[in-house]
């Protein structure tokens, strides 16, 4: 719990005394660890939920995304993007909710909806995604979380997320901590830090708002890689581990295959996006893609588990069950 005390003010300190270098360097130095951080925990966490070959699957989607942020398309390649994104957070809900009709519809209409906003708009559909994204955790959490503690604290754990997600955000958004400068520091490797600053903030907002657009983003992304990176590894141990022994996948991600080659990889991408420019930006977005969009389908899971009952985790590895009851409990 001091974790989310103590975390939260800093990474607010840090966002809005230096934005601009924060929004490069961060993500230089943290991105690939926490793409890989996340996929690992994800895998692990919900291999007793979903087969092995469903997360195989879903690297033919996931992959055709990554070619098309490689291609650099402009707008259609967003359009391109989005419609494979919200395709599979429609299949996701309609195999979640199947038999439950009137959910299915319910939610496949739901999703449907905000199709039309995100392909007429594709330059707020980046924005509205890159911002969500940070913010994805707090759901991770809020499941993770179900079956520990006590109820007064599992419901102090869960304010906190509230918190930081939708409280500080909010805070700064309002102007609370408006100033008259970027900040400590412009740097921004080949861009300015109004060109930094627009890739988060809605098109058409001036004035103040690309500043606090910037700084939430900031933050937001030092707290996703807080709970990537530190807080998960460190507490959802049996997660991790688990997810050396799923079949297709655990040979990868057991430590010591994993570990040398993540290293390895975030050493080589992180200097690409430091020296590369555009070049490395690219590179790194394609592959932000897999584990990106990977939580849509998983975002799925978790919104019907809150009318099916807690996701059933169980000896095996390789059969996936959803339980309907309440009383079942992840101990790991």
């Amino acid at each position: 719990m001091l974790a989310f005390v103590v975390a939260p003010v800093l990474a607010l300190v840090l966002a809005v005394i230096a934005p601009v270098p924060l929004a490069v360097i961060a993500i230089a130095v943290f991105g690939v660890a926490h793409l890989g951080l996340e996929s690992r925990y994800v895998i692990g966490r919900f291999s007793t939920a979903v087969s092995w070959r469903v997360f195989a699957w879903l690297l033919v989607p996931l992959t055709a995304i990554a070619v098309v942020r490689l291609a650099q398309l402009g707008p259609k390649g967003t359009r391109i993007e989005a419609s494979i994104a919200l395709a599979l957070a429609v299949g996701a809900w309609a195999w979640c909710t199947r038999r439950r009709w009137a959910a299915a519809l319910v939610g496949v209409i739901a999703i449907g909806g905000l199709a039309v906003p995100a392909l007429r708009n594709p330059a707020w559909y980046v924005v509205v995604v890159a911002h969500l994204h940070n913010l994805t955790p707090v759901a991770f959490l809020w499941e993770w979380s179900r079956d520990r503690g006590t109820r007064a604290g599992r419901t102090l754990f869960r304010v906190a997320q509230l918190g930081w997600a939708v409280a500080i955000p909010a805070l700064v958004l309002g102007g609370v901590f408006d100033r008259s400068s970027w900040g400590l520091g412009t740097w921004a490797a080949d861009r300015s830090a109004t060109q930094v600053a627009a890739v988060y903030t809605p098109a058409g907002w001036g004035g103040e708002w690309p500043l606090r657009f910037l700084i939430v983003f900031c933050f937001g992304q030092l707290m996703h890689y807080v709970i990537w990176c530190g807080f998960l590894p460190a507490v959802a141990g049996p997660e991790h581990r688990r997810a050396g022994r799923v079949r297709g996948f655990g040979e990868f991600l057991r430590p010591r295959v994993f570990v040398p080659g993540l290293l390895a990889l975030a050493t080589l991408i992180g200097v690409l996006q430091l020296t590369s420019g555009p070049e490395g930006r690219r590179i790194y977005a394609s592959l932000a893609s897999y584990h990106a969009y990977v939580e849509y389908p998983l975002l799925m899971l978790l919104l019907a588990t809150l009318a099916t009952g807690p996701i059933a985790l169980s000896r095996s590895t390789t059969t996936p069950t959803i339980t309907p009851t309440t009383t079942a409990r992840n101990r790991s």
